[in-house]
């Protein structure tokens, strides 16, 4: 989600895969359909899209997304598995994982940028070349966040498991912050994020 909400920011237009996993994703962290037509629609005009275009040619998908249109289903947010099975990315797209669907030299570009060691980066980078995506994922969420977790029961299944979002007053969305924590509510030896404790491991 992060490379999603960079190249978003930096664009101001995604593909329909990008706009479809980061789109559910938004959702899937609190977002009305209100405030993702919002969200969307002053994104692209910041792009120099017309008000109309965007009404006409891309509204419909974000209200289908919702259940509002079409059969009415109200869809959920991609788990990783699906992300990572189904739907590759192809040139210009910036859906997908980034630990399955990278160049590894990129990757590691990408993980220098984040400031991972080299240890680390390494380490990260094996598990890739062992095809354990969710667990190189994993490993990069301790490394950024200096933090040893033992327990990961919802983080393999959904990103948004472990996603933070800063609203401001109104509850409208001011910035999605990757697929990782922005901010640890400590309790003991645990971390909080709602009401899903992770219990902190002894440091590798």
């Amino acid at each position: 989600m992060r490379q999603l909400h960079k190249a978003l920011r930096e664009n101001h237009h995604l593909r329909h895969g990008g706009r479809m996993q980061y789109g559910l994703f938004l959702k899937g962290i609190g977002l009305t359909l209100e405030q993702a037509l919002q969200f969307w629609k002053q994104e692209f005009i910041k792009g120099k899209m017309d008000p109309d275009k965007f009404d006409k040619g891309y509204s419909y998908n974000i209200r289908h997304s919702f259940g509002k249109e079409g059969k009415r289903t109200d869809y959920t947010p991609f788990s990783c598995l699906k992300i990572i099975l189904s739907n590759p990315p192809s040139h210009g797209d910036y859906h997908g994982c980034p630990f399955r669907h990278s160049d590894p030299e990129l990757l590691k570009q990408k993980l220098q940028s984040y400031k991972i060691s080299p240890g680390g980066i390494s380490q990260i980078l094996d598990l890739v070349k062992g095809t354990h995506y969710q667990v190189a994922c994993q490993k990069y969420f301790e490394m950024i966040h200096n933090v040893s977790i033992c327990i990961y029961i919802f983080f393999t299944l959904y990103p948004n498991s472990l996603s933070f979002v800063t609203v401001s007053h109104s509850g409208f969305l001011v910035a999605a912050v990757e697929t990782t924590l922005a901010i640890f509510r400590r309790k003991g030896n645990c971390m909080v994020l709602g009401n899903i404790a992770f219990i902190e491991g002894p440091d590798n």
